[in-house]
């Protein structure tokens, strides 16, 4: 994932905006945006990788008299949720996550790109993590494509038609 952030990156700065630009106003904005994006980017992903994403405590014992009231604690038969593999009690809205091999408290997911599980403690995270990627992408797109056209108008192709090319056959 840090290979692709790095190679799109590239990309847009020394084979697109610098040639294309280079370093007047125009040029100088489009690497400002793209390394602001790429950046917090990268530092929200570094925080979903190596943070904890919100675990259920080994010594958490929910409290019996609550337990009655809560419905969402409870299994259908009206025991208390227990997880077998972590050997502890589960807390409203937490599941076993195989891939992490422990509970996670409000999960909303395992996400193999950050190989970690986004849940309570991480959400925030992960969400203004997509909101600068998409940023960025949308950036990029749009440089790469107005860079396109910007191409396109300096040398057009031109197109005949296939009838006007073809030499005429008189009968």
């Amino acid at each position: 994932v840090i290979s692709m952030f790095i190679y799109i990156f590239y990309i847009d700065v020394f084979k697109i905006i610098i040639p294309w630009l280079s370093y007047s106003v125009p040029g100088i904005l489009n690497i400002f945006i793209l390394c602001i994006t790429t950046l917090f980017a990268l530092f929200c992903y570094t925080q979903l990788v190596l943070g904890d994403p919100g675990s259920v405590p080994h010594d958490y014992q929910p409290d019996y008299e609550s337990a009655r009231r809560i419905f969402e604690v409870k299994k259908k038969s009206g025991e208390l949720r227990y997880c077998q593999k972590c050997r502890c009690y589960k807390p409203p809205r937490s599941h076993h996550c195989r891939a992490c091999q422990r509970c996670i408290l409000k999960m909303d997911h395992h996400c193999p790109w950050t190989n970690n599980c986004v849940g309570h403690a991480n959400y925030h995270i992960f969400f203004v993590f997509l909101i600068y990627m998409t940023a960025a992408l949308v950036h990029s797109v749009a440089l790469i494509s107005s860079h396109l056209v910007h191409l396109w108008s300096r040398s057009p192709i031109a197109f005949s038609s296939p009838s006007s090319s073809s030499p005429s056959s008189s009968s």
